[in-house]
């Protein structure tokens, strides 16, 4: 009788069960999981590819995940939990690909194990991988993309190079941020092209990138009207980009930030001098497989920096995806020197580490109150088709009204802004909470970029709720602060539902 895996049903039965525990408790709510579900949740029931919470953005172009996300809404319940769900599942799509990849590089099978535990250990990862957010797609698919690019290393057969090309485009369809890894991935097949004096595989990759990519257009023009030129537009008008100082000063404005970001403020510079450590070493590993994810990661997180400002640190969660298996390598190293040892020490205190910060992470959210719990309190409240000014943390509880929030565009509403939203008199309901003004991170309380805007909001609408009167409904939470619940003077509203 054959033995069961007893170590992999370990590895995929903690990351399950570590990752579904507490999961609408840990982290709070980060108001851009309210902003892609509203996109999916109005595609769900037939609305369109379209954003009402903010009026832009969220998941409108970049579809892929949104269709995901809306299906997740078909099959159960508009509800964090269920958006928390499905990324958690996503996640697990890329531990088993990390894993795939860890065994075309050929390690062997402890350090098959370790790739994974490094994935499930990673904060990065339990943090992203318990949001709603489309990197956590990314992050599956250039997990699976790198199997497919050391299968076709190893083997030069077209069905691998026709997966990877399909993996990492349909991860340029689910976030911009995910051009890095084509870029990465296309300087690879370049590479490949040379020793062989042949252009097929990058031309296969390009050519199928290309395909995808105009029927993504396609679809962007079936669905909501926007030509190529609106797509380019839209990207265009951002107010993302590089410092008008120039090239260099950009870079070195958006890599100063993200180090300052990713290490918070240099408490966990040690962590990120180890991965890249790593990294480069790896670039020098005897195995050419190695090599060769090494330099896709870098390549991946210099592209990034390159091409994106701000660049956030969960943007380069594929890069981390890929460390994972040249930690696992190094720890297992067979060699016996002095250096070897300490940087296994190294290895083992960079372990430690991250299953400490996940530990910090639940202590200091044990006690936030379940946002399901907030969810019944106040839909029980506010009955559907109002017109509510709240913030977009809340979103999910209002998700059957009208809402305007603190990311509301202004431009593409009937309004000038909130004074004369108030002064039109129609606005049914204000929904508050005094935690979620977004002056700090709901991961680790730090200030946050857009946190003076939004307490300004905050003050403004605060105000305005008060000067309505004594709330429907006021109660207190953890984590979320007091949250309050008022029926505007302008509107003789039915008191709430018993």
């Amino acid at each position: 009788m054959k033995r069961l895996p007893w170590a992999w049903i370990i590895l995929g039965g903690c990351y399950l069960g570590g990752y579904l525990w507490a999961l609408d408790r840990i982290p709070l709510i980060a108001m851009d999981e309210a902003w892609y579900a509203n996109t999916a949740y109005n595609w769900s029931r037939g609305a369109g590819l379209i954003n009402t919470n903010a009026m832009w953005r969220g998941g409108d172009v970049f579809f892929v995940y949104t269709g995901l996300l809306a299906l997740m809404y078909k099959l159960t319940s508009a509800s964090l939990y269920f958006s928390r769900f499905l990324s958690v599942l996503l996640g697990f799509l890329g531990l088993v690909g990390i894993v795939l990849a860890a065994t075309e590089a050929k390690l062997s099978r402890k350090g098959r194990l370790l790739t994974g535990w490094m994935w499930v250990i990673s904060p990065l990862f339990y943090i992203l991988l318990r949001r709603a957010r489309p990197e956590v797609l990314v992050i599956a698919l250039t997990a699976w993309a790198l199997y497919f690019f050391l299968k076709f290393f190893k083997k030069q057969d077209l069905s691998s190079l026709i997966l990877l090309s399909l993996c990492t485009a349909l991860a340029g369809m689910t976030h911009p941020y995910a051009w890095a890894g084509i870029g990465a991935f296309g300087l690879a097949m370049a590479v490949q092209s040379f020793p062989i004096k042949s252009w097929r595989p990058l031309g296969v990759f390009a050519g199928v990138n290309g395909l995808l990519a105009l029927a993504f257009l396609g679809a962007l023009f079936t669905f909501k009207g926007m030509t190529p030129t609106d797509f380019f537009l839209s990207l265009t008008s951002s107010q993302r980009g590089l410092s008008s100082a120039g090239f260099f000063a950009g870079v070195w404005e958006n890599t100063s930030r993200f180090v300052e970001g990713y290490t918070l403020n240099g408490k966990r510079l040690f962590f990120l001098m180890l991965e890249l450590g790593i990294l480069g070493l790896g670039l020098n590993s005897k195995k050419p497989a190695l090599r060769g994810v090494s330099a896709l990661a870098l390549g991946y997180a210099g592209l990034s920096l390159v091409g994106f400002n701000p660049l956030f640190r969960w943007a380069l969660g594929p890069t981390l995806a890929m460390a994972c298996l040249i930690f696992a390598d190094t720890a297992l190293s067979d060699k016996k020197t002095v250096w070897s040892h300490l940087l296994k020490g190294l290895i083992v205190l960079y372990m430690l580490g991250q299953v400490g910060s996940i530990g910090w992470l639940c202590v200091q959210n044990w006690h936030n109150t379940p946002y399901s719990v907030i969810e019944k309190r106040i839909s029980h409240v506010i009955p559907p088709g109002k017109k509510v000014m709240t913030q977009m943390e809340l979103w999910f509880p209002l998700k059957e009204t009208q809402v305007f929030t603190q990311s509301t565009l202004w431009k593409n509403t009937p309004y000038s802004g909130i004074k004369a939203l108030q002064s039109s008199g129609q606005i049914d309901y204000i929904v508050l909470s005094s935690h979620a003004s977004g002056e700090t991170s709901p991961t680790f309380g730090k200030l946050s970029i857009t946190g003076i805007c939004y307490s300004d909001y905050f003050s403004i609408v605060s105000q305005w709720g008060k000067s309505s009167g004594p709330p429907l409904l006021s109660f207190d939470t953890r984590g979320y602060g007091t949250i309050h619940v008022w029926a505007t003077q302008t509107r003789h509203n039915k008191p709430p539902r018993k």
